[in-house]
């Protein structure tokens, strides 16, 4: 394709997702594709601000080209075997690709490992490398990873604690996340300047370099094993590094003498990671946001690290210099991002809230799923408190803010042409038309796990096979979008009784009684499917005849 910007690590990170992703259904038919993603807005994410001005054409065009150039690619194939083995594969310079089998990840690691040992003999030869100054620089590594994850960790939750509106957005992403992305780097960078300028007055560069190698050796043997695909993140810059180091020790290059060559064999070796990892320190940061912004923090400490050869100079000479910088570029960052804290017209507060109503007992709920109020949804929630949606969803966990509503009735489902079939083995067959009045955009369906439903069929498909050793009262699933002309609905259940169930059907918008206030400009619903939706509960017990 052109321009390609494409990492394995990010398949590491996709197989990681608690959650689904559109192409989850392809790939659990076994089909083969291509995941592309656009990695920054994530505060649009599913939003109403998700509209073309809030979208960058170049990754239109990029996305474009990418489709373009893989139907093209692939056009011309045969498709009837699509699988082979797992490559790593990353960008190295800009747009060129690097790609190897995942099967030479061992005898790279193995290579990087003799090339350690060469670096400790030599050096230790050369008297770069002690053992007191190795350990000195150990208690270093574990100081600068210390503090400059602790000190990004202690303000985000101090900004999380300041600013709690954005907890309401995805990862916690406000429109102001890139301000905090700076402000952290700066914090990050800061902390490592601030132990690493003390700690190279007291020990060699080398000697520092051999703590920093033998953790991410280890580090590197642990994502061979578990993720494999993104082993090129922490072994491409060990081997480059590794070899520049070495060749500096075994010529007695040094920058004291040999200027030129030092650095130009230090910059040979650090480049490599540098390019390589970087592009990785916005994106991971811009993936997990202030949800957790220590992933990106991360990133950035490895390129960091992996540069000290580099850095050393110029971290002894201006150590006072890089230490005010760091803590006023980070103050700036966090200046501008609490002064563009505030939602707006153009950057609206999402708000999240739900009407649920039961005509099984004529009580109605004002709902959250969000503790925290804003300054619309707060007049629901004037006598709240925190409770699970039990009388709705039984096996559900989760908490909600909840209030008591004024009983507002909707109409209930009709349910038509209904059939009963006696099966073998004791079991039952029901069927019926569910036809809804509301037009949600879905229905779940909660049936006694007393049923002993096997099986469940809508318009004619198989929906479901029930495991009948599950641990829930419950048996649960839902129909979206169902038809204005009612759905067929089959279950096969073992029960002697009446079939009962429950419906949960759940349409768009709230109802707004005289005493509430619209929703204002600048605030606009959640990205949740429980979000200014209105949740309508009946209970139904079809009998035999």
């Amino acid at each position: 394709v052109e321009r390609p910007f494409a990492g394995s690590m990010m398949y590491e990170v996709y197989k990681l997702m608690p959650n689904d992703t559109d192409f989850t259904i392809f790939k659990n038919q076994g089909f083969s594709g291509f995941n592309v993603a656009l990695v920054q807005g994530f505060v649009n994410y599913h939003s109403a601000t998700d509209k073309p001005e809030n979208l960058d054409l170049a990754s239109v065009q990029h996305m474009g080209n990418y489709v373009m150039g893989v139907t093209k690619h692939f056009g011309n194939l045969s498709l009837e075997s699509t699988k082979s083995a797992d490559l790593v594969y990353f960008n190295a310079f800009g747009t060129a690709m690097v790609y190897f089998p995942v099967g030479w990840n061992i005898w790279i690691f193995a290579v990087t490992i003799v090339l350690f040992i060469i670096f400790l003999a030599v050096g230790y030869g050369r008297r770069e490398i002690s053992i007191g100054q190795v350990f000195f620089g150990f208690i270093g590594l574990v100081f600068a990873l210390a503090i400059s994850i602790g000190i990004v960790w202690g303000v985000n939750i101090a900004v999380k604690s300041i600013y709690t509106h954005y907890s309401v957005f995805y990862m916690s992403t406000f429109y102001n996340v890139s301000y905090y992305f700076y402000a952290y780097v700066f914090l990050a960078f800061t902390a490592f300047v601030l132990v690493y300028g003390f700690i190279l007055r007291q020990i060699s560069v080398y000697s520092a370099m051999v703590s920093i190698f033998t953790l991410f050796l280890l580090v590197t043997g642990f994502i061979i094993l578990m993720l494999p695909t993104a082993s090129y993140l922490t072994l491409v810059p060990l081997v480059f590094v590794l070899i520049a180091l070495t060749v500096n020790l075994l010529f007695n290059y040094q920058p004291s003498l040999s200027p030129f060559a030092y650095h130009t064999i230090t910059l040979l070796g650090v480049l490599p990671g540098v390019l390589i990892v970087s592009p990785y320190i916005n994106l991971i940061f811009h993936i997990f946001g202030l949800k957790l912004p220590i992933a990106g923090v991360g990133m950035l400490m490895l390129v960091l690290l992996f540069s000290i050869p580099l850095l050393s100079e110029v971290l002894q000479k201006f150590y006072k210099m890089l230490l005010s910088i760091g803590l006023m570029a980070a103050t700036v960052f966090l200046l501008i991002a609490h002064f563009s804290s505030s939602p707006s017209n153009e950057k609206p507060l999402q708000s999240n809230v739900m009407f649920a109503v039961s005509n099984t007992d004529s009580t109605a709920y004002w709902v959250s799923k969000n503790h925290i109020t804003d300054d619309w949804n707060r007049q629901f929630f004037t006598q709240a408190e925190v409770s699970t949606l039990a009388s709705f969803y039984p096996d559900r966990g989760s908490k909600y803010l909840m209030s008591n509503a004024t009983f507002v009735e909707f109409g209930s489902p009709s349910i038509e042409d209904v059939v009963f079939t006696e099966l073998d083995e004791g079991q039952k067959q029901v069927e019926f038309i569910l036809k809804s009045s509301l037009k949600p955009h879905m229905i779940d369906f909660v049936i006694p796990v007393s049923m002993g439903v096997s099986s469940v069929s809508i318009n004619g498909k198989m929906a479901f096979e029930f495991n009948p050793k599950t641990l829930l009262q419950n048996y649960y699933f839902r129909l979206l979008n169902p038809s204005e002309f009612g759905d067929a609905i089959r279950v096969v259940y073992l029960s002697d009784a009446d079939f009962t169930f429950t419906t949960l059907e759940r349409k768009l918008g709230i109802p707004l009684q005289d005493e509430f206030n619209a929703m204002p400009s600048h605030i606009i619903p959640d990205t949740d499917y429980e979000s200014y939706a209105t949740l309508v509960k009946n209970s139904f017990e079809i009998k035999q005849n």
